[in-house]
């Protein structure tokens, strides 16, 4: 009984994922990397209903820096942060089309926190010369 439970919950996600992506191939703004992180996002749910997500132990970027490290590979700063705003955009998207009730777990805060900021290790940092030098 909790197989076919969890074989429901995971059909829904595919679901609600491939709606979004169809939305996005509708208006001819897909991007390729789209059916990757669309394809984690699903990983990263395993077998939780997607619309629960607030309510997962490990958030999405935590997500993405485990399984690198249980591959022996890191994503890129600029990959789990695209990834992230992607994961972040399935959700403002679900907000947009499902009842409220559905998605009350989904606050705008959590939203928010979902995309890991860039780190301030690209910010040049400037020296001024002095006469001296």
């Amino acid at each position: 009984m909790l197989n076919n439970r969890i074989k429901s919950i995971k059909s829904h996600n595919e679901e609600l994922v491939l709606d979004y992506l169809s939305n996005y191939e509708e208006i001819g703004q897909i991007h390729g990397a789209y059916r990757n992180y669309a394809a984690l996002l699903l990983n990263w749910a395993d077998g939780r209903d997607l619309l629960r997500a607030p309510k997962f132990r490990t958030n999405f970027p935590q997500y993405l820096s485990d399984k690198s490290s249980c591959i022996g590979k890191s994503y890129s700063e600029n990959y789990v942060y695209s990834s992230s705003l992607f994961v972040r955009d399935f959700f403002r998207y679900c907000k947009a089309v499902l009842p409220e009730e559905d998605t009350a777990l989904i606050s705008d805060y959590w939203l928010k926190n979902l995309v890991p900021q860039r780190s301030s290790s690209k910010c040049l940092s400037f020296s001024w010369l002095t006469d001296e030098d």
